[in-house]
């Protein structure tokens, strides 16, 4: 009854806030904060499994129980990302149990080829070209507040430069995820993330950004086959400020409790709707790869994931 309260009230609290309803009616330009855009999840990113499970996962919380956020020991994470065929994102991630909780530092770096910038629907004319790079340094906490009850909070700095402009952003993420004893390997969870101001870049500068602020809630449940096999049903509802709703539904199939394989369909994105994934893991090492192909030959997204527990 408990978890049921804190959903009511998590609920509440959003449907009543006057900064998330504008953030709902902004219209984003579709340019800048790469580490935003490229992905609806950069929680997930700064934590180290850089999209690596395959897909846009349930479980990609701002505290995510298959990503290093709970992973209780010291570790110390790598991540590449190679999106649309033009964009190289990559994160370095080192976390330690601090204040009865994790806490992670991340520091991201991103730069892009020429390419051209689309709005939400791919088969639109383009708005122009652009090219950037991009800084980004982050921290985050998150704690068990009672058993199987875990909340999570991040701050981020984004510094790009495009051309001979460049802009700061600041964002923050907050998170909440739950298990349900009563009903065996059911977690429920809610994040806010990309909550942030508009930013321009200049003072005389008629255009304005506002960061791609995501709501999501999803469900996973974790379905035990036998002792040495386990997967994982996963249901994601994702909703970015200037876009339609997207859902994604996802299996993840652990073999040996070493080795993962990952698969998901995505409905309502206008530019993919599958992705694959594998990971293997022993006590001290992680390593994820995940394959995303977008539609239009737009190009694809690869990405992997170094995780070691010190």
């Amino acid at each position: 009854m408990k978890r049921l309260y804190i959903i009511i009230l998590f609920t509440y609290l959003t449907m009543h806030s006057l900064t998330i309803d504008q953030f709902f009616n902004a219209q984003s330009i579709n340019v800048g904060f790469s580490f935003l855009k490229t992905s609806p999840d950069p929680v997930t990113l700064s934590l180290g499994d850089a999209g690596t499970a395959g897909y846009i996962s349930p479980s990609n919380f701002l505290i995510n129980p298959s990503s290093p956020a709970f992973i209780r020991e010291r570790s110390a994470s790598f991540s590449y990302r190679y999106s649309i065929s033009a964009i190289n994102i990559s994160f370095v991630n080192i976390q330690m149990p601090l204040l009865s909780g994790i806490v992670s530092l991340s520091t991201g770096y991103s730069s892009s080829d020429t390419i051209p910038i689309r709005n939400e629907f791919p088969t639109s004319e383009h708005l122009g070209l652009y090219r950037f790079s991009s800084f980004s340094l982050a921290i985050s906490y998150s704690k068990e507040i009672e058993s199987g009850i875990y909340i999570g909070v991040m701050g981020r700095s984004i510094s790009e430069i495009s051309y001979e402009l460049s802009k700061t952003a600041f964002t923050a993420d907050a998170g909440l995820l739950m298990d349900f004893e009563r009903v065996r390997g059911l977690s429920i969870g809610v994040s806010l993330l990309n909550m942030g101001g508009r930013v321009r870049y200049d003072e005389t500068s008629i255009d304005y950004i506002i960061p791609p602020f995501t709501l999501r809630a999803g469900i996973r449940e974790n379905i035990k086959i036998n002792e040495k096999m386990n997967t994982s049903v996963l249901f994601d509802f994702i909703k970015v400020n200037d876009q339609k709703y997207k859902l994604s539904f996802a299996d993840e199939f652990e073999i040996l409790c070493n080795f993962t394989i990952r698969g998901a369909y995505i409905f309502n994105d206008p530019s993919k709707f599958f992705s694959l994934g594998i990971g293997m893991k022993t006590e001290q090492l992680k390593i994820d790869y995940g394959f995303s192909p977008y539609t239009f030959n737009l190009g694809i997204d690869n990405s992997i994931s170094l995780t070691y527990i010190f």
